[in-house]
């Protein structure tokens, strides 16, 4: 008689086959989220009437079914622990709703409520789609590639949209959606700002700086497909933050860029730096003034700084009527003040407690990869580790110069990095952790 070490499925009930899973409704999502112009509602249903976050609603919805038919299995300690604090995140933002509800606000501030409330559902639903049925390495890999072909399309429009100036979004509305208008290319300093799909340059540059760290992963690392097909989204990418005329894309993609850095083989690191270099000089020369924009960027007095620095004497203000649980998710209503700040405004709307568990789930999934990343032993898989890293830090860091969780497509990028945190934690489970009854006598 010999015994055989096997583990349940990670996620039988979300599909065993590669036709109909969990990562489907994770490209579905990101398809809807992504190609769809940010600013096309069903108009009967007004602010409620995103395809992104019905979308994603229903897939909560196929989520909660399957939990109910089936268990989801073993769990090692840091996708439980990333779990933990994910339901600790949705406790508060719930904790807020009610008070919201208690205090006595405007009509128009409890709508965003409940709004706000129904997002961040959705939010928490795609973290568990992603971290509880992911089944395997390879088709987490299958949709990272999924991510980094998107983020080729869509550095790719915004590269058309820089240099013709057409937003080609406002051309056209899908079938049975309403356009809200706020959507298109603006300038800035005579340079046309690309937004792709996305409602504002800020959320576009966020967007990029999270894909561009699992970009050069997959180009350096993952060699089913030649050389262009690899490296183009990282060069296309690169590009249009470069052109973007923001501090915000600027940072963010040198924050993902430098963190990815000491990953890299030293040979192509040096390649990399020698090709910056290069390409800095031929954006000097191609699109004339725009280097003297970009240092103008850093230096100078800026309206969008001074509005930044305000805000804190604002935040502590609006914090003293609800400090712990906050007046509400949604309820700081813009025309009070632009905070340009997703950790204040957090702060605002949800209190200590709603900020304190969106930082400690941030710095969980972050230490979980990294640890994770040690368990793999394929160059890819231990890069994905980092890389995922990087993108959970660069969105972090951008939380810091707008409201991040505000614009539909930066926020949910920011909760699929953090389920793809707990698949990644959950799939790098080592055969030591094996629970009771999990050894199979044959």
């Amino acid at each position: 008689m010999s015994s055989e070490v096997r583990f349940r499925p990670l996620a039988p009930d979300l599909g065993q086959t590669h036709q109909w899973d969990a990562v489907t409704v994770l490209k579905g999502f990101v398809i809807v989220q992504y190609v769809i112009p940010s600013d096309q509602r069903i108009g009967a249903l007004g602010a409620a009437g995103s395809p992104a976050i019905l979308y994603a609603l229903a897939a909560v919805l196929w989520w909660i079914w399957h939990r109910i038919r089936y268990s989801a299995g073993y769990r090692p300690v840091e996708a439980r622990l990333i779990r933990a604090a994910l339901f600790c995140f949705l406790g508060a933002m719930v904790a807020s709703y009610a008070s919201a509800n208690i205090m006595s606000l405007p009509v128009s501030e409890l709508n965003m409520a409940d709004m706000g409330l129904l997002k961040f559902i959705a939010l928490v639903g795609l973290v568990l789609i992603a971290s509880d049925g992911i089944p395997s390495t390879e088709r987490l890999i299958s949709f990272v590639r999924f991510l980094c072909g998107t983020g080729a399309a869509y550095a790719s429009l915004g590269l058309f949209q820089f240099f013709t100036g057409i937003s080609v979004i406002n051309l056209f509305v899908v079938p049975g959606l309403q356009s809200i208008g706020s959507s298109g290319v603006d300038e800035r300093g005579g340079f046309v700002r690309a937004v792709a799909t996305a409602m504002h340059p800020l959320e576009y540059a966020t967007v990029l700086s999270m894909l561009l760290p699992l970009c050069i992963a997959v180009a350096v690392y993952d060699r089913r497909s030649s050389t262009v097909v690899r490296w183009y989204p990282v060069v296309t990418i690169g590009i249009c933050s470069a052109l973007s005329v923001s501090r915000s894309a600027l940072i963010g993609a040198a924050a993902a860029f430098l963190i990815m850095i000491p990953t890299l083989p030293r040979a192509l690191r040096n390649f990399m730096f020698v090709m910056l270099g290069f390409g800095m000089v031929a954006m000097y020369v191609v699109v004339p003034g725009m280097a003297g924009t970009i240092m103008g960027l850093f230096g100078g007095d800026d309206t969008s700084v001074s509005s930044r620095t305000s805000a804190y004497g604002t935040s502590v203000e609006f914090l003293k009527v609800s400090p712990i649980f906050g007046r509400g998710s949604g309820t700081f209503l813009p025309n009070y003040h632009i905070l340009d700040n997703q950790y204040l405004l957090m702060l605002i709307e949800t209190g200590v407690a709603g900020l304190g568990c969106f930082l400690l789930l941030l710095l969980i999934c972050m230490g979980a990869v990294l640890s994770g990343r040690r368990k793999f032993e394929g160059a890819l898989l231990r890069a994905l580790g980092f890389s995922i890293f990087a993108a959970l830090a660069a969105g972090s860091l951008l939380c810091a110069f707008f409201d991040c969780l505000a614009f539909p497509q930066a926020g949910s990028l920011v909760f699929l990095m953090i389920g793809l945190a707990g698949a990644y934690a959950t799939l790098a489970q080592r055969p030591l952790k094996i629970p009771p009854g999990e050894v199979i006598m044959r």
